[in-house]
């Protein structure tokens, strides 16, 4: 929940998000989704509370998705960003490139629950780390997307899918850090 009240910005609503084995809920707060709560599943996991989202808060002008371990060192500063950049399709803080390629073993190590796993991802531009912005013109179009199913990086997943319909994140630059859990 403090990452929850840390976020909290005038005008806009924050939802937490976890996976759960009980049929999907919402308090308010903590959209409880029925999908595994695991890093393999996370790519499955963020599609669902996209489309959860789009379903039921069709007004939202974008969703801004981030970890509940980034701090933003003035709340102000990300308000702003939103607001000059809410038409912006696809944007971060942080932009990268990747090619496809098998996921580095040791991150399956370390991230996942199966350490058998040896996934692949695709080529793509994409926001990483510290949050990316996915407007209302995009959302519908990663809703629509299937890729999600059997893919791993969540986040290397959703530039693919944007990438598909030619959107490319832009930088936006928000002073922020990542605290440990």
């Amino acid at each position: 929940m403090a990452a929850i009240d840390r976020m909290k910005l005038p005008s806009y609503r924050v939802i937490g998000l976890v996976g759960t084995t009980e049929p999907t809920s919402f308090d308010g707060t903590i959209l409880s989704l029925q999908v595994e709560d695991s890093y393999e599943y996370l790519p499955r996991k963020v599609h669902a509370a996209f489309c959860w989202i789009h379903e039921h808060f069709p007004e939202t002008v974008g969703i801004f998705k981030t970890d509940d371990d980034i701090f933003f060192r003035n709340q102000n500063d990300l308000a702003v960003a939103i607001q000059t950049h809410a038409q912006v399709p696809y944007w971060g803080i942080i932009v990268a490139h990747c090619s496809a390629n098998q996921v580095d073993i040791s991150r399956v190590q370390r991230a996942c629950d199966d350490k058998t796993l040896r996934p692949r991802h695709h080529t793509a531009h994409y926001c990483y780390g510290l949050g990316y912005w996915v407007s209302k013109e995009a959302i519908p179009t990663v809703c629509a997307s299937t890729e999600h199913r059997d893919a791993f990086l969540e986040d290397v997943t959703m530039g693919y899918i944007l990438n598909k319909k030619g959107w490319y994140p832009k930088h936006v630059s928000i002073p922020s850090e990542e605290r440990v859990r």
